[in-house]
Parts: structure tokens; sequence; C-alpha cells
């Protein structure tokens, strides 16, 4: 499973994920996304 950290969310929430595929929305560079195209993104990209 894949999982999508937004930027609301602190980072350190990826350690403990360890087992699913984690990335963060700044890791990705998505930060100035806004929900809809953040989700369309996310869906077309992984």
């Amino acid at each position: 499973m894949k999982v999508l950290i937004d930027e609301c969310l602190p980072r350190q929430l990826k350690s403990y994920l360890s087992e699913f595929e984690v990335f963060t929305v700044s890791e990705l560079g998505w930060e100035s996304f806004k929900n809809g195209t953040l989700l369309k993104h996310a869906i077309e990209s992984h």
C-alpha cells in the first residue's frame, strides 16, 4: 500500500509506517497543490 503524507501532518509519521511505501508531499515537490490537484497527481503518478 502506498501512503501520501500531506503538509498538515508531521513528516515523522513516515517512520511509524515503515511497512508501507510512504511519500510526503514535500518529497514529491507537490507543496503548492490544492487538494483536488494533489489527489489527481497522486492517482496518476503512483
